[in-house]
């Protein structure tokens, strides 16, 4: 079993530095937010969970079943209040994760629940180091920043604003979460999900229409689409009936345009307003400010495009490296294969074996998808040491590229469920990933 993400939470920016009210202690759940994070698939096992704040302040009473509930290790911080130390929870945060990231090498998904935008610094610099960032934080209380920058962002509902939003008890708004989804769309019961990864897009774009015509049937639903919904919440409807569904499936790169795809012909559409907001609404009550986006046809799953974004989304690859780079470096572990050696060693060896102007998280990324096709070994594999060896077997240059090309065509077919095309993953290596910076040999 493999632990490799750490949950970071930062109590002080969700009760809203001390001056939060019965509210949020009546709606405020850790349980609540945690579950949302495990629930992305990227996230595996988590590893280390830790709060910050004040713990001896008794207004954080509320929390503290929970706290032990979860497991969340409490890291108490003195002189936080609301008006002095109140960036010692921030301080602290940043402190224990750049640790982590040094004394725990096996961690590779940092979730960080904060709506704070000085964060974003934060995420940028695990992002130097090949970290997956993921946050969290209310919604309208989000530095758009931050959000920005984190790889998944996470919408936690404001317990604070919920009561001023719904007036009416027997009125239910369009639901956050695919819990409430199940339990306040009934006519979601009506449908028989999907799977998409054994079904043709026909079958796809049939249940989608199907799915909006009850939605649209829906007095409550069609009330709130005057103003705009979250794209989000569409996301959480679909992934109720359309199982497996990504939408590289239909040959896009974006959630956005699938739906922009699925609103074809219909009612719905996707509303925008600069520089990012988008919504969904009703096609022929236009949103105040807002534009509408125009529909799309569905596309080739079988693009270069197509398949850089399938491989560079999920983990454990988190950049994809040009043919060449994996060329030559096979090349060079056939030649003299690693022993027992250490990632940072076996980076450094490898670069200058290359003589390549290759930046370091380029080589790093060619060393995790060696690893991920079972062509790398590190010793120990399942051990929360910081100090892990890394040895490669005997094999051919040949045998490695090949190793590595079955790897992502298996990876691909899982997430589109159908067979991918080897000539077009190989022209999707041959385009290199901007974010790897300089990948020529000089």
């Amino acid at each position: 079993m493999r632990f490799d993400t750490v949950i970071l939470y930062d109590i002080e920016n969700l009760t809203k530095g001390y001056s939060f009210n019965r509210k949020i202690e009546q709606g405020l759940s850790l349980k609540e937010i945690t579950k949302n994070v495990e629930s992305l698939d990227i996230v595996k096992n988590v590893a280390i969970k830790r709060a910050y704040a004040n713990w001896s302040d008794l207004r954080l009473k509320f929390l503290r079943n929970e706290i032990l509930e979860l497991g969340i290790e409490p890291i108490q911080l003195f002189g936080f209040s609301a008006n002095q130390g109140k960036n010692a929870a921030d301080i602290q945060l940043a402190i224990d994760a750049m640790d982590i990231v040094h004394t725990r090498l096996f961690v590779n998904v940092f979730v960080i629940i904060s709506g704070d935008g000085a964060f974003s610094a934060l995420a940028k610099k695990l992002h130097e180091y090949g970290k997956v960032v993921i946050g969290g934080a209310y919604q309208n209380a989000t530095s758009k920043v931050f959000e920005a920058v984190c790889d998944y962002f996470i919408s936690i509902e404001d317990p604070d604003c919920e009561s001023d939003i719904i007036t009416d008890k027997n009125e239910i708004n369009p639901p956050r979460n695919i819990q409430s989804t199940k339990q306040e769309f009934q006519n979601l019961r009506q449908i028989t999900p999907l799977n998409c990864l054994t079904s043709n897009r026909e079958d796809i774009l049939s249940k989608a229409k199907e799915t909006i015509g009850l939605i649209l049937s829906d007095s409550r639903w069609r009330n709130t689409l005057r103003t705009g919904i979250s794209p989000s919440v569409f996301k959480e409807v679909f992934s109720l009936v359309l199982q497996n569904m990504t939408p590289q499936r239909l040959g896009f790169q974006k959630f956005a345009q699938l739906l922009r795809c699925f609103f074809r012909d219909t009612e719905l559409c996707l509303y925008s307003k600069p520089p990012s907001d988008v919504k969904v609404g009703l096609r022929f009550q236009p949103i105040q400010g807002y534009e509408i986006l125009s529909d799309l046809e569905s596309g080739d799953p079988h693009s270069p495009a197509v398949y850089r974004s399938l491989l560079a989304e999920p983990l454990p690859v988190q950049y994809l490296p040009s043919y060449e780079v994996l060329a030559r470096i096979c090349s060079e572990l056939a030649a003299h294969p690693l022993d027992q050696e250490t990632l940072q060693g076996a980076i450094e060896r490898l670069s200058a074996s290359l003589h390549a102007n290759l930046p370091e998280k380029t080589v790093k990324s060619v060393l995790q998808l060696l690893q991920s096709a079972d062509l790398i070994v590190k010793d120990p594999q399942d051990s929360a040491s910081a100090k892990t060896f890394l040895s490669s077997p005997n094999s051919s240059h040949e045998m490695m590229m090949e190793g590595v090309l079955k790897y992502l065509l298996d990876k691909i077919q899982s997430l589109i469920g159908e067979e991918p095309r080897r000539e077009v993953l190989i022209l999707s290596l041959e385009e290199p990933n901007p974010s790897l910076g300089n990948q020529d040999f000089t």
